[in-house]
């Protein structure tokens, strides 16, 4: 299995290879991230009685801070681990709810957006596969950090009209080398950790990147990382790309189209999102427009409550009430507390 670092100048200049798998940051490198940038720093974690849809925009804002400050923090590790186990408990307590976020709330800064959003999947995921607590942690401690190295250029191409730029697909490339570097910073040293992280855009196909392997060359862990990853950014909004219906979006990765997935992690997540996951939208046959707040008795009949009229939840295997279509709709930030009350 080759995995040497990639000889062009462009990572020579920022990374060193120690031993197989291991790698760092060169000096010049290192000196420049310490060098510091506008980024806030981080916030305190939301309170969990916060309802998942106001709580998961507090973690977005308290990890871009860990992200856009990290080799500098003294603290990175701790501020992971805290926010790792305020995770893990926030999506047993809603789990419904955890999903919906992903869906519903609006971001500002993508790339940590997008990472807290994997590791609310990433969570459910372990839970569903009853994961042992260490790998799960792991797992989520990954979702968090598997774009640490690019946080800027995916924060950039979140609101881009276009390819990324020469410079932008050189980042691109390396930075799930420059995140375990990163990481290494931290005193984050844990094999698993840096393998997910390093591996999680290789794919079974072996046409991912950074390395030129295949399906038996990647650890499981990091085949479910990476399509969490894929599912996450197919149910987010961006504003350079229409948004779908979650239904549309997911029929194309069950289906396997553009690539194949390991069908036993497939599985988990029709289990997981169903046809029509929780914040969706959907028109019932009586032509109400609904919002998904739970998944139901099979993956085609959640339950739902109408948007004009929201009151108990109606079951959509009832005649009368299954789904017609799903719907492609965005939600202002104003409105989130309106649905706020269906996942506490």
């Amino acid at each position: 299995m080759g995995l040497n670092l990639p000889s062009n100048l462009f990572t020579m200049h920022r990374l060193v290879e120690d031993a197989e798998f291991v790698y760092r940051l060169n000096d010049k490198y290192r000196a420049t991230l310490l060098a510091g940038n506008d980024a806030p720093l981080p916030t305190n974690l939301p309170p969990l009685e916060t309802a998942p849809l106001q709580a998961t925009q507090h973690l977005a804002r308290c990890l871009g801070g860990i992200l856009g400050h990290f080799i500098r923090l003294d603290d990175s590790r701790q501020l992971l681990q805290a926010m790792i186990a305020h995770i893990v408990q926030m999506v047993q307590q809603s789990p419904d709810g955890c999903v919906a976020a992903i869906l519903l709330t609006p971001h500002s800064q993508y790339t940590a957006h997008h990472s807290v959003n994997c590791a609310l999947l990433a969570a459910r995921m372990a839970d569903s596969l009853a994961m042992p607590a260490q790998e799960k942690n792991i797992l989520i401690g990954a979702a968090l950090t598997m774009n640490l190295g690019s946080v800027d250029v995916q924060n950039q191409m979140a609101s881009q009209d276009g390819p990324p730029s020469t410079m932008q697909r050189q980042v691109l490339d390396i930075h799930p080398l420059l995140s375990s570097a990163m990481l290494r910073e931290a005193s984050i040293d844990d094999a698993l950790w840096h393998s997910t992280v390093i591996m999680h855009h290789q794919r079974r196909d072996g046409r991912g990147y950074p390395f030129d392997i295949g399906e038996t060359d990647i650890p499981p862990l990091a085949q479910l990382l990476h399509l969490i990853d894929v599912v996450t950014a197919k149910l987010m909004t961006r504003t350079y790309r229409n948004s779908i219906a979650p239904k549309v979006a997911l029929a194309s990765i069950y289906a396997g189209h553009g690539e194949a997935f390991d069908p036993a992690n497939i599985a988990q997540i029709v289990k997981i999102l169903g046809i029509y996951p929780p914040g969706s939208f959907v028109e019932l046959e009586n032509f109400d427009r609904a919002l998904v707040i739970k998944n139901g008795s099979s993956a085609t009949t959640p339950l739902v409550v109408p948007i004009r009229t929201p009151n108990q939840p109606i079951d959509t295997s009832l005649p009368g009430y299954h789904v017609k279509s799903a719907l492609s709709m965005r939600v202002e930030a104003r409105y989130l507390p309106l649905f706020s009350q269906y996942w506490r």
